[in-house]
Protein backbone atom coordinates (compact mmCIF):
# COMPACT_ATOMS: atom_id res chain seq x y z
CA UNK A 1 0.00 0.00 0.00
CA UNK A 2 1.72 3.28 -1.09
CA UNK A 3 2.04 6.21 1.37
CA UNK A 4 -1.16 8.29 0.49
CA UNK A 5 -3.73 5.26 0.77
CA UNK A 6 -1.67 4.53 4.15
CA UNK A 7 -2.84 8.21 4.92
CA UNK A 8 -6.53 7.91 3.51
CA UNK A 9 -6.79 4.89 5.60
CA UNK A 10 -6.13 6.79 8.72
CA UNK A 11 -8.31 9.61 8.40
CA UNK A 12 -10.97 6.89 7.08
CA UNK A 13 -10.63 5.30 10.68
CA UNK A 14 -10.76 8.09 12.64
CA UNK A 15 -13.98 9.06 10.82
CA UNK A 16 -14.93 5.42 11.58
CA UNK A 17 -14.38 5.50 15.09
CA UNK A 18 -16.12 8.90 15.73
CA UNK A 19 -19.42 8.06 13.72
CA UNK A 20 -19.29 5.15 15.77
CA UNK A 21 -19.49 6.05 18.71
CA UNK A 22 -21.37 9.24 18.25
CA UNK A 23 -24.13 7.13 15.86
CA UNK A 24 -24.25 10.41 13.90
CA UNK A 25 -21.88 11.71 11.18
CA UNK A 26 -22.98 15.22 12.60
CA UNK A 27 -21.45 14.40 16.07
CA UNK A 28 -18.48 12.84 14.69
CA UNK A 29 -18.37 15.80 12.32
CA UNK A 30 -18.58 18.36 15.58
CA UNK A 31 -15.87 16.03 17.59
CA UNK A 32 -13.19 15.88 14.69
CA UNK A 33 -13.83 19.37 13.75
CA UNK A 34 -15.13 18.49 10.21
CA UNK A 35 -18.55 18.80 8.59
CA UNK A 36 -20.90 16.42 8.87
CA UNK A 37 -20.68 15.73 4.96
CA UNK A 38 -16.92 15.58 5.00
CA UNK A 39 -17.87 12.49 7.65
CA UNK A 40 -20.19 10.89 5.23
CA UNK A 41 -17.78 11.17 2.85
CA UNK A 42 -14.86 9.29 4.41
CA UNK A 43 -17.56 6.82 5.64
CA UNK A 44 -18.83 6.49 1.95
CA UNK A 45 -14.88 5.97 0.74
CA UNK A 46 -13.81 3.81 3.57
CA UNK A 47 -16.63 1.03 2.67
CA UNK A 48 -15.87 1.48 -1.11
CA UNK A 49 -12.30 0.80 -0.57
CA UNK A 50 -13.19 -1.94 1.92
CA UNK A 51 -16.11 -3.31 -0.08
CA UNK A 52 -18.15 -3.75 3.00
CA UNK A 53 -20.90 -1.39 4.08
CA UNK A 54 -20.05 -0.50 8.16
CA UNK A 55 -23.46 2.05 8.55
CA UNK A 56 -27.04 1.92 7.96
CA UNK A 57 -27.96 5.07 7.36
CA UNK A 58 -31.50 7.09 8.23
CA UNK A 59 -32.68 10.19 8.28
CA UNK A 60 -31.98 10.66 11.84
CA UNK A 61 -29.34 8.78 13.05
CA UNK A 62 -26.76 5.87 12.21
CA UNK A 63 -26.03 2.28 13.29
CA UNK A 64 -23.56 -0.02 12.71
CA UNK A 65 -23.89 -2.75 10.94
CA UNK A 66 -22.73 -6.26 11.67
CA UNK A 67 -19.46 -6.19 10.02
CA UNK A 68 -19.01 -2.44 11.09
CA UNK A 69 -19.66 -4.08 14.72
CA UNK A 70 -16.71 -6.58 14.21
CA UNK A 71 -14.29 -3.69 12.47
CA UNK A 72 -15.09 -1.63 15.93
CA UNK A 73 -14.37 -4.54 17.93
CA UNK A 74 -11.04 -5.23 16.85
CA UNK A 75 -9.56 -1.09 16.67
CA UNK A 76 -10.98 0.20 19.36
CA UNK A 77 -8.45 -1.38 21.92
CA UNK A 78 -5.53 -0.24 19.39
CA UNK A 79 -7.00 3.57 19.03
CA UNK A 80 -7.01 3.64 22.82
CA UNK A 81 -3.30 2.86 22.72
CA UNK A 82 -2.69 5.34 20.11
CA UNK A 83 -4.75 7.95 22.14
CA UNK A 84 -2.65 7.74 25.16
CA UNK A 85 0.63 7.16 23.54
CA UNK A 86 0.28 10.63 22.23
CA UNK A 87 -0.98 11.69 25.42
CA UNK A 88 1.95 10.50 26.54
CA UNK A 89 4.54 12.27 23.35
CA UNK A 90 2.66 15.55 24.52
CA UNK A 91 3.60 15.17 28.57
CA UNK A 92 0.22 14.73 29.55
CA UNK A 93 0.68 11.27 31.01
CA UNK A 94 0.12 12.34 34.41
CA UNK A 95 -3.41 13.52 33.40
CA UNK A 96 -5.51 11.19 32.42
CA UNK A 97 -8.38 11.73 29.71
CA UNK A 98 -10.41 10.19 27.46
CA UNK A 99 -14.06 9.32 26.83
CA UNK A 100 -16.22 6.53 29.07
CA UNK A 101 -19.58 5.55 27.99
CA UNK A 102 -21.34 3.68 30.19
CA UNK A 103 -24.80 2.12 30.25
CA UNK A 104 -27.03 1.54 33.11
CA UNK A 105 -30.52 0.49 34.70
CA UNK A 106 -31.85 3.59 36.85
CA UNK A 107 -31.69 1.40 40.18
CA UNK A 108 -27.95 0.43 39.49
CA UNK A 109 -27.29 3.58 38.82
CA UNK A 110 -28.43 5.71 41.57
CA UNK A 111 -26.88 2.65 43.47
CA UNK A 112 -23.17 2.69 42.33
CA UNK A 113 -22.83 5.52 39.45
CA UNK A 114 -24.57 8.29 41.39
CA UNK A 115 -22.51 8.52 44.41
CA UNK A 116 -19.22 8.43 43.27
CA UNK A 117 -19.70 10.96 40.06
CA UNK A 118 -18.91 14.23 41.49
CA UNK A 119 -15.89 13.27 43.11
CA UNK A 120 -14.42 11.45 40.47
CA UNK A 121 -14.98 14.53 38.40
CA UNK A 122 -12.99 16.80 40.69
CA UNK A 123 -10.13 14.28 40.83
CA UNK A 124 -10.15 13.12 36.89
CA UNK A 125 -11.73 16.25 35.18
CA UNK A 126 -10.31 15.59 31.46
CA UNK A 127 -12.14 12.45 31.75
CA UNK A 128 -15.68 12.49 30.07
CA UNK A 129 -18.07 10.20 32.08
CA UNK A 130 -20.91 9.99 29.20
CA UNK A 131 -23.92 7.38 31.20
CA UNK A 132 -27.07 6.35 29.32
CA UNK A 133 -29.52 5.62 31.89
CA UNK A 134 -32.09 3.25 30.92
CA UNK A 135 -33.04 -0.72 31.38
CA UNK A 136 -32.71 -1.84 27.88
CA UNK A 137 -30.50 -4.37 27.58
CA UNK A 138 -27.80 -3.06 25.23
CA UNK A 139 -25.61 -4.58 22.31
CA UNK A 140 -22.16 -3.20 23.76
CA UNK A 141 -19.92 -3.20 20.56
CA UNK A 142 -22.51 -2.05 18.23
CA UNK A 143 -23.74 0.91 20.31
CA UNK A 144 -20.21 1.60 21.67
CA UNK A 145 -20.61 0.83 25.44
CA UNK A 146 -17.45 0.44 27.64
CA UNK A 147 -19.00 -0.18 30.27
CA UNK A 148 -22.19 -2.00 31.16
CA UNK A 149 -24.18 -2.52 34.62
CA UNK A 150 -26.59 -5.64 34.24
CA UNK A 151 -28.28 -8.25 36.46
CA UNK A 152 -26.22 -11.65 36.53
CA UNK A 153 -28.90 -13.41 34.74
CA UNK A 154 -28.00 -11.72 31.11
CA UNK A 155 -24.22 -11.13 30.96
CA UNK A 156 -23.19 -12.48 27.73
CA UNK A 157 -20.71 -15.20 27.60
CA UNK A 158 -18.22 -13.35 26.18
CA UNK A 159 -17.61 -10.49 28.52
CA UNK A 160 -15.78 -9.65 31.80
CA UNK A 161 -17.94 -9.15 34.76
CA UNK A 162 -17.30 -7.81 38.36
CA UNK A 163 -19.82 -8.49 40.57
CA UNK A 164 -21.00 -5.42 42.52
CA UNK A 165 -23.51 -6.71 44.92
CA UNK A 166 -25.20 -9.48 46.51
CA UNK A 167 -28.22 -11.60 45.16
CA UNK A 168 -31.61 -9.29 44.62
CA UNK A 169 -34.79 -10.48 44.51
CA UNK A 170 -38.09 -9.06 43.12
CA UNK A 171 -41.38 -9.02 44.84
CA UNK A 172 -45.22 -8.85 43.96
CA UNK A 173 -46.38 -5.24 46.36
CA UNK A 174 -49.77 -3.50 46.12
CA UNK A 175 -51.22 -0.63 47.94
CA UNK A 176 -53.32 -1.32 50.69
CA UNK A 177 -56.36 0.32 49.30
CA UNK A 178 -56.10 -2.05 46.63
CA UNK A 179 -55.56 -4.96 48.95
CA UNK A 180 -58.66 -3.88 50.36
CA UNK A 181 -61.41 -3.93 47.10
CA UNK A 182 -59.52 -6.70 45.48
CA UNK A 183 -58.23 -9.30 48.02
CA UNK A 184 -54.73 -10.97 47.26
CA UNK A 185 -53.54 -13.83 45.06
CA UNK A 186 -53.04 -16.99 46.58
CA UNK A 187 -50.33 -18.48 44.61
CA UNK A 188 -48.75 -16.62 41.25
CA UNK A 189 -50.58 -18.27 38.64
CA UNK A 190 -53.66 -16.71 40.87
CA UNK A 191 -52.21 -12.93 39.41
CA UNK A 192 -54.05 -13.66 35.82
CA UNK A 193 -57.17 -12.90 37.54
CA UNK A 194 -55.79 -9.22 38.94
CA UNK A 195 -55.24 -6.06 37.31
CA UNK A 196 -50.84 -5.85 36.96
CA UNK A 197 -49.05 -2.67 36.21
CA UNK A 198 -46.97 -4.59 33.34
CA UNK A 199 -43.04 -3.57 32.36
CA UNK A 200 -41.74 -3.63 28.84
CA UNK A 201 -38.31 -3.88 28.00
CA UNK A 202 -37.22 -0.92 26.39
CA UNK A 203 -35.75 -1.59 22.76
CA UNK A 204 -37.48 -4.74 22.34
CA UNK A 205 -41.53 -4.17 23.20
CA UNK A 206 -41.30 -7.01 25.27
CA UNK A 207 -43.64 -7.31 27.97
CA UNK A 208 -41.96 -8.97 30.58
CA UNK A 209 -43.60 -11.79 32.09
CA UNK A 210 -42.80 -12.29 36.06
CA UNK A 211 -40.97 -14.68 37.23
CA UNK A 212 -41.15 -16.63 40.50
CA UNK A 213 -39.37 -19.79 42.29
CA UNK A 214 -41.34 -22.57 43.76
CA UNK A 215 -39.54 -26.00 45.54
CA UNK A 216 -36.32 -24.46 43.63
CA UNK A 217 -38.01 -24.30 40.45
CA UNK A 218 -38.41 -21.08 38.05
CA UNK A 219 -41.51 -20.60 36.37
CA UNK A 220 -43.08 -17.23 34.58
CA UNK A 221 -47.03 -16.13 34.66
CA UNK A 222 -48.06 -13.49 31.78
CA UNK A 223 -49.77 -11.14 33.34
CA UNK A 224 -52.87 -9.24 32.68
CA UNK A 225 -53.31 -5.54 33.35
CA UNK A 226 -54.19 -2.33 31.07
CA UNK A 227 -51.10 -0.19 32.29
CA UNK A 228 -47.73 -0.79 30.28
CA UNK A 229 -44.83 1.48 30.90
CA UNK A 230 -41.01 1.04 30.36
CA UNK A 231 -39.52 3.21 33.06
CA UNK A 232 -39.60 0.97 36.44
CA UNK A 233 -40.08 4.43 38.52
CA UNK A 234 -43.37 5.05 36.99
CA UNK A 235 -44.24 1.10 38.19
CA UNK A 236 -43.54 2.21 42.01
CA UNK A 237 -45.71 5.74 41.57
CA UNK A 238 -48.43 3.60 40.17
CA UNK A 239 -48.01 1.08 42.88
CA UNK A 240 -48.91 3.79 45.03
CA UNK A 241 -51.70 5.17 43.68
CA UNK A 242 -53.63 1.89 43.34
CA UNK A 243 -53.26 1.39 39.78
CA UNK A 244 -52.84 -2.57 40.34
CA UNK A 245 -50.26 -5.17 41.12
CA UNK A 246 -46.86 -4.33 40.56
CA UNK A 247 -43.34 -6.05 40.83
CA UNK A 248 -40.57 -4.20 42.18
CA UNK A 249 -37.05 -5.10 43.69
CA UNK A 250 -37.48 -5.29 47.26
CA UNK A 251 -34.66 -2.86 47.47
CA UNK A 252 -36.56 -0.62 46.04
CA UNK A 253 -40.03 -1.56 47.33
CA UNK A 254 -38.42 -1.41 51.09
CA UNK A 255 -38.83 2.31 52.18
CA UNK A 256 -42.64 2.09 51.15
CA UNK A 257 -43.17 -1.96 52.68
CA UNK A 258 -42.25 -0.33 56.33
CA UNK A 259 -44.21 2.57 56.12
CA UNK A 260 -46.87 0.79 55.42
CA UNK A 261 -47.48 1.88 51.73
CA UNK A 262 -47.81 -1.10 50.34
CA UNK A 263 -48.17 -4.59 50.96
CA UNK A 264 -45.74 -7.52 50.41
CA UNK A 265 -47.72 -10.26 48.27
CA UNK A 266 -47.09 -14.06 47.32
CA UNK A 267 -43.64 -13.27 49.21
CA UNK A 268 -43.05 -17.85 49.45
CA UNK A 269 -42.35 -17.60 45.79
CA UNK A 270 -39.70 -14.71 45.26
CA UNK A 271 -36.94 -16.09 45.49
CA UNK A 272 -33.05 -14.47 45.22
CA UNK A 273 -31.12 -14.23 41.86
CA UNK A 274 -27.50 -13.24 40.78
CA UNK A 275 -27.36 -9.27 40.97
CA UNK A 276 -25.60 -6.10 39.70
CA UNK A 277 -22.25 -7.05 37.86
CA UNK A 278 -19.42 -4.28 35.82
CA UNK A 279 -19.11 -5.59 32.47
CA UNK A 280 -16.89 -5.17 29.47
CA UNK A 281 -15.63 -6.52 26.52
CA UNK A 282 -12.54 -9.06 26.50
CA UNK A 283 -9.40 -7.42 25.15
CA UNK A 284 -5.81 -7.55 25.94
CA UNK A 285 -5.67 -3.85 26.06
CA UNK A 286 -8.09 -1.15 28.44
CA UNK A 287 -7.79 2.57 28.39
CA UNK A 288 -6.23 4.26 31.57
CA UNK A 289 -9.64 6.45 31.74
CA UNK A 290 -12.00 3.32 32.09
CA UNK A 291 -9.75 1.47 34.25
CA UNK A 292 -10.01 4.77 36.44
CA UNK A 293 -13.63 4.51 36.17
CA UNK A 294 -13.70 0.60 36.99
CA UNK A 295 -12.12 1.00 39.66
CA UNK A 296 -14.10 4.05 41.42
CA UNK A 297 -17.34 1.53 40.89
CA UNK A 298 -15.72 -1.22 42.64
CA UNK A 299 -14.91 1.30 45.55
CA UNK A 300 -18.43 2.43 46.11
CA UNK A 301 -19.66 -1.09 45.58
CA UNK A 302 -17.44 -1.90 48.82
CA UNK A 303 -18.73 0.95 50.88
CA UNK A 304 -21.93 -0.25 50.49
CA UNK A 305 -20.51 -3.91 51.82
CA UNK A 306 -21.48 -5.77 48.79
Amino acid sequence: MDNFSETNDFAHLSAFLAAAEERSFTGAGRRLGVSGSAVGQSIKQFEQSLGVQLFVRTTRNVALTEQGASLLEQIRPAASVLTEALSTAKGKSMDPQGRVRIHSPRSAAEMFLMPMLADFSLKFPQIEIDITVDDHDPNVVSEGFDLVLKIGEVIDLDMIAVRLGGELRQIAVASPGFVERNGRPDHPRDLVNFPCVRWRWKGTGKVYDWEFNEDGRWFSVKVPGPLVVSDRQLILMLAMQDAGICFLGDEEASPFLERGDLVNLLDDWCAPFPGWHLCYPRQRYLPRATRLVIDAIRQEAAKRGT
